[in-house]
């Protein structure tokens, strides 16, 4: 059984001003957890639909349970929490007539589902919360690949399309075949899509060593496209994007960690920083970075 320790532990030997760091303890395993607004969603092993959510003070709030009618089973894709504690989860239906399709629900501080929205043939892969609480998302047509449809929606907590944007054409494909070479959080070990103050944040993964980083405005215009290679000898895992558009990443040499890096955008460069932190970057929330410790065990502090 998956716990979060309700009092947050201090761990000696972290520079000054780091903040708690908060242990989780499972007899199997977390798999991708989301760092949001103080809170984690994890994917609990081995059933990725078997989520949960804890608060900022540690204590487990809920077990998130999609459970839409006159479906037989859903898989779920990405999750993301506002600032009064809402928790969007996006997944794909399957209903047990006609053809699967995507949605969105929405669930409440008590781990009620309050709303259902239904985005049909596009499905939400990745998502996150804008500062004005609406929904960001980025996904694919997984059954109409051919079609040059708009990969990012912005929806209201309502449920209302707000915007589409950014056809599907002009952004990198995995071997032509579709956006992600996988589907969900496990790319990556993290949502793929972040918000900050004023910029939406995305990596592709084009093909097995090159990536694509891109930011949009929120009008849905791109800012910036930066490509990097990966290579056996060094490659980047950006993983933590801070709400000042700080984007950092894991560096790795022949799958062992080396540092952390940031990407320098005027450059186009990773640039080696030290923060003074032990552990390697497991995402990040706001304004500070998450680092695992191992053993379940996460620490959050500004860079």
């Amino acid at each position: 059984m998956l716990r979060l320790l309700a009092g947050c532990l201090l761990f000696a030997g972290f520079a000054w001003g780091a903040g708690p760091a908060c242990e989780v303890t499972d007899s199997g395993s977390l798999v991708a957890p989301r760092f949001d607004k103080g809170y984690i969603f994890g994917w609990n092993d081995p059933a990725l639909n078997q989520n949960t959510l804890y608060g900022p003070n540690g204590e487990k709030l809920y077990q998130v349970v999609i459970n839409p009618p006159n479906s037989r089973r859903t898989l779920v894709m990405s999750a993301a929490v506002d600032t009064d504690g809402m928790l969007a989860v996006s997944y794909q239906e399957f209903p047990f007539k006609g053809t699967e399709y995507g949605a969105i629900a929405l669930f409440d501080t008590t781990g009620m589902a309050i709303r259902y929205i239904n985005t049909g043939a596009y499905f939400a892969t990745h998502i996150c919360f804008a500062p004005d609480h609406s929904i960001w998302t980025m996904g694919e047509k997984l059954l109409h690949r051919s079609e040059n449809y708009l990969a990012f929606r912005n929806f209201s907590r309502g449920g209302q399309q707000l915007g589409a944007f950014v056809p599907r054409s002009s952004l990198p494909a995995w071997e032509g075949a579709g956006l992600d070479q996988e589907l969900g959080p496990v790319i990556g070990r993290s949502s793929l899509i972040h918000a900050a103050k004023d910029r939406i944040g995305t990596l592709l993964s084009p093909s097995p060593f090159k990536k694509e980083w891109i930011e949009l405005d929120y009008s849905g215009n791109i800012r910036g496209k930066w490509d990097f290679v990966d290579t056996l000898d060094k490659s980047w895992q950006p993983i933590a994007f801070l709400s000042d558009g700080t984007l950092y990443a894991n560096v790795w040499k022949r799958h062992q960690f080396t540092g952390i890096a940031v990407l320098d955008t005027a450059s186009g460069k990773w640039k080696p920083v030290r923060t003074g932190q032990r552990g390697n970057l497991a995402g990040a929330d706001g304004d500070e970075l998450a680092y695992g410790l191992g053993g379940y065990r996460y620490l959050w502090a500004r860079p």
